[in-house]
Parts: structure tokens; sequence; C-alpha cells
């Protein structure tokens, strides 16, 4: 009788185990979503701040911030839907701050009235979706691996001033090239196919950036910082990959686009980098690597169209048709190389 009894209870205990370990295989990510109606007086800075990992908040009017928006949690999604608006009310400060976060989603905004628009730094990885960047003091989108920008801006001048020189118009399309390991990684996991799916309700959380180093941005959709008082767009020390449309005009201050310090930026076949009408160089690069697939167009910028301000810069712009002619000044000291034709 006391056989049997075993029998039975160890019968019991190990239907409980298998049971428990269904469940925990099968269990999908946590997805919370909540709603932010900033016409309403709702916060959306309280909204984040009070978020858990793999929360998705929807945005709605336009959120008048007395702080900056600051995302410090992973698996934060903020969608905007395409019609909320994030100001900042002209404060000094970012409009929204993205600080050590993995798999950030910022959707469908539109950024303005801040010191800069959009800050990331500290091992962040971000992906921009349709979003617009405007009428901000300074710098439109920041990404910068400590969130500061040593030797920029219009008080510091650690990094010297260029007399602007007018350039050709320039325009790369279609290079074929062999992508940097950064381009390789966005190949194999497709991040902004990985965003459209979380947008739609499905999908996981933590695996659209899961195979990209930190510090680095993706660009899906339409993304453009557009009139701001600063650079279009600063990458220092940090990825940028663009699988959508990047456009950088009317920005007033050095270059619609700096790239600088042992950073990378891949423009895939999808890709596009469109720089135009900026105060400064349409696209200015020192100490990086630039891979474009895709297209890069710089045009009607006050100075050089591109401006490669340093011997250890490489702009990696290969086809399989034959060598490219940058069209640009002399005074660029194009390093533009030629590798074998695919």
């Amino acid at each position: 009788m006391k056989l049997k009894t075993v029998i039975i209870l160890l019968t019991v205990i190990l239907l409980v185990l298998v049971l428990l370990i269904f469940a925990k295989c099968n269990t999908a990510p946590k997805t919370t979503t909540k709603t932010v109606s900033c016409n309403e007086g709702e916060s959306l800075s309280n909204a984040v701040a009070s978020s858990k990992s793999g929360t998705r908040i929807i945005v709605k009017g336009t959120c008048k911030e007395s702080h900056s928006v600051m995302v410090t949690q992973d698996n934060i999604i903020i969608d905007g839907k395409g019609t909320a608006v994030i100001d900042g009310q002209g404060e000094n400060r970012p409009v929204l701050t993205i600080k050590g976060a993995k798999d950030v989603i910022v959707n469908g905004v539109t950024v303005k009235n801040g010191k800069q628009g959009i800050v990331t730094g500290f091992g962040a990885k971000t992906i921009l979706k349709d979003v617009i960047v405007t009428e901000n003091a300074r710098n439109g989108v920041v990404i910068s691996k400590t969130g500061k920008l040593p030797g920029m801006g219009k008080e510091n001048s650690e990094i010297e001033q260029q007399k602007p020189v007018a350039g050709k118009p320039l325009s790369f399309n279609n290079f074929n090239v062999n992508l940097s390991p950064v381009g390789e990684a966005v190949a194999s996991t497709y991040p902004c196919s990985c965003a459209d799916t979380l947008l739609n309700g499905g999908g996981d959380s933590d695996q659209c950036t899961a195979a990209l180093e930190d510090n680095t941005m993706v660009v899906c959709g339409s993304v453009s910082s557009v009139g701001n008082g600063g650079v279009g767009m600063y990458v220092l020390t940090s990825d940028l990959v663009t699988e959508g449309r990047l456009l950088l005009a009317d920005n007033g201050y050095y270059a619609g686009f700096y790239v600088g310090r042992e950073s990378t930026i891949t423009v895939t076949e999808s890709g596009a980098i469109v720089a135009e009408r900026n105060t400064g160089s349409g696209v200015h690069v020192y100490e990086s690597t630039m891979y474009v697939s895709g297209s890069l167009e710089t045009r009607d910028n006050s100075g050089q169209e591109l401006f490669i301000e340093d011997e250890d810069t490489v702009v990696v712009c290969k086809t399989a048709t034959g060598d490219i002619q940058l069209q640009s000044s002399d005074e660029n000291r194009d390093h533009c190389k030629q590798e074998t034709p695919l």
C-alpha cells in the first residue's frame, strides 16, 4: 500500500514538472499597452518613467513636456501613429533621451522645440521609424556612446571649423558594397521588418536589435531631421544603419550629417541618405567608415557636399560596373575605395 502511494505521488510530481516546463517554453514575452492622451493633460515622460520593460505606449495629441522624456528600460515602444507631437517647449534639454536601453522603437512622432531633438547613448540600441525631428535649437538627432559631444557645438572649438567651400552635387546609387559587420547583422535579422511586426501587435520585443552592437541606431521608413539650429544628425563613436530614407535638410550649423571618431555608417540596398540645403557641409566624415550600398545624395549645401576630414576615414563605394569618381572639390581629400567588383 505504501509503495502504491509513493508511486502515485511521484507520478503527480512528474506531471506537475512537465506542465511547468511546457508553460515556460510556451510563454511569450509579456507586453503591456498603455495610451497617453496628451491633449487631455497626460504626460508622456511620466508614462515612460512608470513603464516596465515590454511596454508599448500609444501617444495621442501634442505632448508639451516639462521634463525630458527619458527612456532607460529595455523593450519600450513609443508609437505616435504618425500624428503625435513631442514638444520640448524651448527648454534647454533634449526632448527625448534614450539612455542605455535596448530594443527601443520610436514610431510615427514629431520631436521638436528642445535643445536637441533625440539623444541616444550609453549602449542604447534604437529603431526610428517614420519620425520627424525639427525646430530644435541645436542638433536634431545625436547618437553618442557617452551621450556627449566633445569638440562639437557652437560653444566648443576642439574640432577645427572648416571654411565653407562650395562643391558639386554628389549622388551615389546602388553600389553593391560588401556590408560592414553591422550591415551583415542587419541583413540577417531584418530589424525594420521586426519593428513592423511589433507595431502590428506580434513578434518578440527583445529580438529586433539583438544581433547589433551597443550604441546602434537603425533608420526605418522615412526619418527626417530638418530645420534645426545645429547639425541634422550627429554620430559619435557609434553605428548607424539606414534601411529606410534619412533626410537631413535646412539645418543651420556645420553640417547636415556629421560622423566622427570610429563610427560606422551603413546604407543598405534599400536605404538612402539625402543631405540638402544645410549650412556647412552636406556630409562630414571624420575618423570613421561609411559603406554605401543604397544611395547617398548631397546637394545645395553651403559648404562642401562631402567632406572627408582625415586620411583615416574611408568611404567605400565600389560598384560592379567600374570606378567611382566623387563629384566634389579636391579639398575633400577623397578616399573612395575601388575594390574588386562584385
